[in-house]
């Protein structure tokens, strides 16, 4: 992202964020308003800034590749078309 694409108003509005690995120091200071989030580990590794928190977590959410989330949507799909 760059900064007329996260322009500062909507920044300033988006209290809780969540980011993934970004590809630079440029890129997280812009969507964490700090560097870090270029070293996160990818594969479901996360940074949280949540509203009322001083700090940054760090967390490890379930990661599923394209093929399970094509499997899981599909178990949705018939489930629902069976009811």
């Amino acid at each position: 992202p760059d900064k007329d694409a996260l322009p500062m108003q909507l920044r300033a509005n988006l209290t809780n964020r969540l980011v993934l690995k970004v590809a630079d120091k440029k890129n997280s200071i812009l969507v964490l308003d700090e560097p870090g989030a270029e070293r996160l580990l990818g594969r479901g590794h996360l940074a949280a800034k949540l509203s009322g928190e001083g700090r940054v977590i760090l967390c490890q959410v379930p990661f599923a590749d394209e093929e399970e989330i094509f499997q899981l949507a599909n178990i949705i799909r018939l489930s629902w078309c069976s009811v």
